[in-house]
């Protein structure tokens, strides 16, 4: 880190460096030198495909030391982040990793992000993603394939496969991401890091490709604002440890007729019944998995928890899932590339 005291940056996630900026062991502006930098010895990982303007993160960062010096930061103050080129941040491309979104830009913040810098969270930039979040890897025409930084041989999976590289390069310490059918959960463990989909309505939706509606450079959105996508999407973070996803969820969450509200911190969970499968319906699952996951349900319901084994939870959900995201996003892509078919 540039001018600062050998050893202090020492933080490994971003609850860490969010005690360290609290306790004034390091400044805003030290952690963020130390990122891009990281950004830098990284940059042939090519997880971030488009940067901020450095003039308005420098302002940024003065904002955020404010917040920290006044006591009024937040958890995510001074954190830096990366967001998927599938969510709107203003003055950046939104291009989804597509030659037919070469010249999109957004005039407007998702709404996570726009929650996330509210709390003084700092975007370092975005990060790439197959085109259009369409696939389980990460490379498309536009800006070509990311590499995994802990076997560059190696896919970080996808679609949310940029975030996943940056966070588990050390880039960002939170990545946004998008989730349909396991664009969060796929890369995460692909790189060694961490996530968790958001129930649908936790987090605001607004500002998303594909399909979720409210996701254009004017609020409009360029896709039906009604399908099974637009209501099942929902953003949510990558991160290095389970804490930092407790504070980034619980920091942008809302409450919603749709999901209610957010568990007192005291919440039981041993009041609820937990229903739990091994995938064996979806496909092939390995016997080292399902001795593992069965190993765990024994220890839950050693514990109390109420825990309940579903063998046919997932019966049907792949073929479904396959059948009517074809049917309604290809549908929207095809008039979106109407007469632009060879890009």
């Amino acid at each position: 880190m540039k001018n600062s005291p050998a050893g202090v940056f020492r933080a490994f996630d971003a609850t860490e460096l969010s005690r360290a900026l609290s306790a004034k062991e390091l400044s805003v502006s030290e952690a963020i030198d130390h990122h891009l930098s990281t950004l830098e010895s990284f940059a042939h990982l090519n997880a971030v495909v488009a940067a901020r303007d450095p003039e308005a993160l420098s302002r940024e960062v003065a904002l955020a030391q404010e917040m920290i010096d006044r006591g009024t930061g937040s958890v995510l103050t001074g954190i830096p982040i990366t967001v998927k080129d599938t969510v709107a941040v203003a003055g950046l491309p939104l291009s989804a990793g597509s030659r037919l979104l070469l010249e999109h830009r957004s005039n407007l913040d998702a709404g996570v992000v726009k929650r996330v810098r509210e709390a003084g969270g700092l975007v370092l930039g975005k990060t790439n993603c197959p085109e259009f979040g369409f696939g389980i890897g990460c490379s498309n025409d536009l800006f070509g394939p990311t590499l995994n930084p802990i076997a560059e041989n190696l896919s970080p999976g996808g679609s949310s496969g940029g975030e996943a590289a940056s966070v588990a390069a050390g880039i960002s310490l939170l990545g946004i991401g998008t989730d349909y059918g396991g664009s969060l959960r796929w890369p995460a463990q692909c790189t060694g890091i961490l996530s968790i989909r958001p129930t649908p309505g936790r987090l605001p939706a607004r500002g998303q490709l594909l399909g979720s509606g409210l996701s254009g450079t004017d609020g409009n959105s360029r896709f039906r604002d009604a399908s099974l996508q637009a209501q099942l999407q929902v953003p949510g973070f990558l991160a290095r440890s389970v804490a930092d996803l407790e504070s980034a969820l619980f920091a942008t969450a809302t409450s919603s007729e749709r999901v209610g509200k957010l568990p007192p911190g005291n919440f039981e969970l041993r009041s609820i019944p937990i229903g739990w499968s091994d995938g064996a319906n979806i496909g092939a699952i390995s016997h080292e998995v399902q001795t593992m996951m069965a190993d765990l349900a024994a220890l839950l319901n050693q514990d109390k928890f109420a825990i309940t084994y579903v063998p046919d939870a997932f019966g049907g959900a792949r073929q479904a899932f396959d059948e009517l995201r074809s049917y309604e996003d290809l549908a929207d892509l095809r008039r979106l590339a109407r007469s632009r078919e060879d890009e």
